[in-house]
């Protein structure tokens, strides 16, 4: 996990740096390294800090992409959120997130770019392994322990489409990771909904 939160930090600085200023990315890699959740994620050998080196390096590729015109790079940032699944299932939340920034940038254009073809086509790629290595030897096997480890014996809030579960789900996760403690961080934890 250190490496990969070495690998975040890393990245969110040269994002940083080319969309604003030196100083920008330095007070971004700052709060960031300070932050709970970082900490906890960076500290523990987890696959969180994994995913989002690949979510936000897909995102800062795209952005390459975009920018330069580089069509390997969209490719390459499809091919990388795809990937991300490969880290932790929950890459699959992120993939909007990408498909939003094509939406954004091209509009009506969206369907015509080769960009956005090619990004969908290393999507492709990477969920077409996900599937090859992990679903397709024993479909079964495979649904049966993902919904073990991410449920256990319980439906998951989100599931449950009563709202005041979603609720209590939510307070939990900020008391899990101190929101109360830190207004700030709920502050930027809010706007980044």
């Amino acid at each position: 996990s250190l490496i990969f939160g070495v690998a975040l930090l890393g990245l969110v600085y040269g994002v940083t740096a080319r969309l604003y200023t030196r100083g920008a990315a330095l007070l971004a890699v700052l709060l960031l390294s300070l932050s709970i959740p970082y900490t906890q994620a960076a500290h523990y050998a987890r696959q969180d800090m994994m995913l989002a080196v690949c979510a936000f390096g897909a995102f800062a590729l795209a952005y390459a992409a975009i920018r330069r015109g580089d069509l390997r790079l969209h490719f390459l940032a499809g091919l990388l959120m795809a990937l991300s699944v490969d880290v932790h299932q929950y890459g699959l939340l992120l993939i909007p997130g990408l498909a939003g920034m094509y939406v954004t940038h091209f509009g009506r254009r969206l369907l015509r770019e080769r960009g956005t073809w090619l990004a969908v086509a290393g999507g492709v790629l990477g969920l077409a392994f996900f599937l090859a290595i992990h679903i397709l030897p024993s479909p079964e096997t495979y649904f049966r322990m993902t919904a073990f480890d991410n449920y256990g014996s319980r439906k998951p809030p989100l599931l449950t489409f009563d709202p005041k579960q979603w609720l209590q789900a939510i307070l939990n996760e900020a008391r899990l990771y101190g929101f109360a403690r830190s207004p700030l961080e709920l502050a930027a934890f809010g706007v980044g909904l």
